[in-house]
């Protein structure tokens, strides 16, 4: 089992624009990303990268429907 589940999930995920684009060219740009375990984790990433509302509510969607959802 892979120890990067969120970032792997980033990574082979087949994206289009209207699946939340800009968080993941954001995501997938940025090697400091954490692996993160948590909407919590991410949230705090983000905001601590003063990532625009939009972005967050981007990742927020992904982690919730499509990550989570997902499992």
């Amino acid at each position: 089992m892979s120890e990067h589940k969120f970032k792997d999930f980033l990574q082979s995920h087949q994206w289009n624009e209207k699946q939340s684009k800009n968080f993941v060219d954001q995501a997938l740009g940025d090697p400091a990303l954490p692996d993160v375990k948590s909407w919590k984790e991410l949230r705090e990433y983000l905001e601590g990268k003063e990532a625009d509302t939009m972005t967050i509510e981007e990742a927020e969607y992904i982690f919730f429907e499509l990550y989570l959802a997902g499992q």
